[in-house]
């Protein structure tokens, strides 16, 4: 098929990009599939057309629905592509999946940060639909819709009932009526003309209704029939005899339905136990894990820290499928091959509650115990490269969700990784996850060490650290506040946390435009790290830089550069030229070369600085998209106008989508691409009014009216407006 309006010319591509087969088991929900095109196709005022969620209780059948839709529509649409919408990787993977097998785009094109090709190439196209699968977070999908139209369709699963944070209409996805239920019953359990006898359809009807109708509970009260009793009408005795157990420990929801899974369910997974003694220890494993996706490979690389008998089962291959398959007998589980290697296990919530609900208190703890210990020896404890950040960014999700739900268990090894993880996530942009992640370990540090154990102070530093970088200054300069009156009452003034916050607090108060406040602290800092640990320790380095930071707000070029050039010198004689450290100090004096006009000197350290990052952190990394804005600045300087708005404007770009608008380093980016704008005096000064007046608006905002970075921009905005009324 040639399609016109390909952004790499016309060729053959693969337009049906679905990763599951039919499932020849759907059953019913034919007015269902009529009612998902309809509202699709039709156009309402004030209403989210085009765009439909369909929502509802976990089993009820979302995907598989939408699955069905897009087999039955096949014919209807041009390309059909599912994106698997759990995070943000798994939705850029998808793009990055569309991108290679339609051949959308060059093949020079970095797949790193196709989303917005990707987009614009579907923006250009007629007939298409797209499938986000497992949308539970809609800032995942943040600015990553194309355009649709009665033949653009875009359609979403998702538990959450509220549709407009997509936005999107919303569709409830109910259970399946009576006729479906049996019909699905008498399919799975392969006991053929079910309702041939009044007795037979009076018990397909008792068993579908005890199980509410639901889908995923009818199925794999199909599995047991068919594996086990043979009978259908063995299954209800045994089912009722369990009822009175679950009872007692009513998830959330509608109790009905959740009743009859976790019932069924815990039937299932007795007969395991039975017959693969392995497959049930590996089960309670995953019960404590991201239950949207297990990846197989980070059990695999995670299992050294497990105990004897959970590591044996997963380093011997043999033994460790052979569990998966039988758990895949039992519908307790889901598997699909991953395009990175390994498999993709899925597991229903509620199973994992059944499960970690029938443990012992002992087994409770131990698997808890593993579970930590399983992320611990996973997740990288450093990060040296693009390759080791790889691992950390495709393993997030798997540490994130057991860690987040774990109760404290007065583990240091626990806590540790908490820190790492958010550590991590600071560091790759991820804000508002770390900020999540590091509010749970403080709770945790205060329950297990008390509000003023210095371990706990520290984590709260640590917390305040993330809202600076999100830009809540007022949180981080509070926090900040608090901490440091604590640890100079419980440490004293001069000990090495109440001087690391004491700094930390400084360059809040310098953000928030308090210049006096900010510089005092400073220098106080300095003056006794230098004393207390000498002049080279990295902690006096950081003061000294930070210092300099303060003087180069303050305009004091040449105070500024003199320690900033001392601290990189420092920095490369004790960590070497490519030390994270020793390229922020570079950084960090080539933008007070650039505040002194010194482009050249700028141009030299920044083109180095960017080269490393790109290398070490990748293109995406916030760091990056910092020295990438700095350097185009400095070519702007220069005159060099078309190297700098490559540069300026795609750092911008990606700020943006990773910060968001109104992050400080995205106003920054906009604020110097303005700039140019201006300065380069070619027709897009119009342009350069535009940012510059959201600038204004964001800064007043964020920073208000009287903070200098807002007065800057005024006035700026200010010498434009009079320029054009002289003109």
């Amino acid at each position: 098929m040639r399609i016109a309006g390909n952004c790499s010319g016309n060729v053959t591509r693969d337009r049906f990009i679905v990763p599951y087969p039919r499932n020849e088991h759907f059953m019913g929900r034919q007015r269902l599939l009529m009612d998902v095109y309809q509202r699709l196709s039709r156009s309402l005022p004030n209403h989210h057309n085009h765009r439909l969620a369909l929502y509802g209780l976990g089993g009820v059948g979302k995907t598989q629905l939408a699955l069905e839709y897009a087999y039955t529509r096949q014919g209807h649409y041009d390309g059909i592509y599912w994106i698997s919408a759990v995070n943000q990787i798994t939705v850029h993977s998808g793009f990055q999946e569309i991108a290679q097998r339609s051949n959308c785009l060059p093949r020079e094109f970095n797949l790193d940060s196709c989303e917005q090709a990707v987009i614009s190439w579907l923006n250009q196209q007629e007939r298409w639909l797209i499938i986000f699968d497992n949308l539970n977070d809609a800032t995942v999908i943040d600015g990553l819709l194309p355009n649709v139209s009665p033949g653009r369709h875009i359609l979403f699963t998702t538990r959450n009932p509220n549709s407009d944070e997509i936005p999107a209409e919303g569709l409830e996805i109910g259970v399946l009526n009576l006729k479906d239920a049996v019909d699905l019953l008498s399919l799975r359990s392969r006991i053929r003309n079910v309702s041939e006898t009044p007795e037979g359809q009076l018990e397909a009807e008792q068993i579908v209704r005890e199980l509410g109708f639901l889908p995923l509970a009818i199925e794999q009260a199909g599995a047991y029939i068919r594996e086990v009793s043979k009978d259908i009408f063995k299954f209800l005795p045994s089912y009722r005899k369990n009822r009175q157990k679950y009872h007692q420990r009513i998830p959330r929801g509608n109790w009905k339905y959740e009743k009859s899974v976790a019932t069924t369910w815990r039937l299932s997974f007795e007969q395991v136990e039975q017959t693969n003694a392995a497959a049930a220890q590996l089960l309670r494993l995953l019960s404590f894990l991201n239950p949207d996706v297990i990846l197989t490979d980070f059990l695999e690389v995670g299992c050294k820290g497990l105990a004897t008998n959970l590591r044996s089962i997963i380093t011997d291959s043999d033994t460790f499928y052979e569990a998966l398959s039988e758990l895949e007998r039992w519908s307790i589980i889901r598997r699909q091959h991953d395009k990175a290697g390994g498999q993709r296990i899925t597991i229903h919530r509620l199973v994992q509650s059944v499960i970690k609900d029938e443990m012992t208190e002992s087994e409770f703890s131990l698997f808890t115990a593993a579970v930590i210990s399983l992320c611990d020896s996973a997740f990288p404890s450093h990060i040296t490269s693009i390759e080791s950040r790889m691992v950390c960014r495709r393993y997030e999700g798997q540490v994130i969700i057991p860690l987040s739900s774990i109760p404290a268990t007065n583990s240091d090894v626990q806590l540790e990784v908490l820190g790492r993880m958010a550590w991590f996530l600071h560091d790759d942009g991820k804000y508002m996850q770390s900020r999540e992640l590091r509010s749970h370990a403080v709770d945790m540090f205060v329950l297990l060490k008390g509000p003023e154990h210095q371990d706990t102070l520290r984590e709260r530093g640590s917390l305040a650290l993330t809202y600076r970088r999100e830009g809540r200054l007022h949180e981080a300069a509070a926090l900040q506040i608090e901490v440091m009156e604590i640890l100079e009452r419980v440490l004293g003034a001069e000990h090495r946390d109440t001087l690391r916050i004491m700094s930390e607090l400084a360059l809040t108060y310098l953000y928030q435009g308090r210049r006096d406040d900010a510089f005092g602290l400073h220098e106080r800092a300095l003056e006794a790290r230098t004393r207390l640990l000498g002049v080279d320790h990295p902690e006096t380095l950081t003061a000294m830089s930070r210092l300099a930071a303060a003087y180069r707000d303050q305009e004091r070029w040449d105070n500024a550069i003199s320690l900033h050039e001392k601290v990189l010198l420092a920095r490369k004689r004790l960590l070497g030229e490519e030390h994270p450290d020793t390229l922020m100090a570079m950084s960090s004096l080539a933008y007070s070369y650039i505040g002194s006009l010194r482009w050249d000197d700028a141009l030299g350290l920044l083109e180095v600085v960017l080269e490393a990052r790109m290398r070490l952190l990748g293109e995406e990394h916030m760091d990056t998209l910092v020295a990438m804005s700095r350097l185009g600045h400095a070519y702007a300087g220069k005159g060099q106008w078309n190297v700098a708005l490559k540069h300026q404007i795609k750092a911008l770009d990606s700020l943006k989508r990773l910060c968001g608008e109104e992050h400080r380093d995205t106003l920054t980016a906009m604020a110097w691409l303005a700039s140019c704008y201006w300065e380069r005096n070619d027709g897009q000064r119009s342009d350069a009014v535009i940012l510059y007046e959201k600038v204004l608006t964001a800064r007043r905002r964020t920073l208000g009216n009287d903070h200098p970075i807002t007065l800057r921009i005024a006035n700026t905005l200010g010498d434009i407006y009079q320029s054009q009324e002289t003109n």
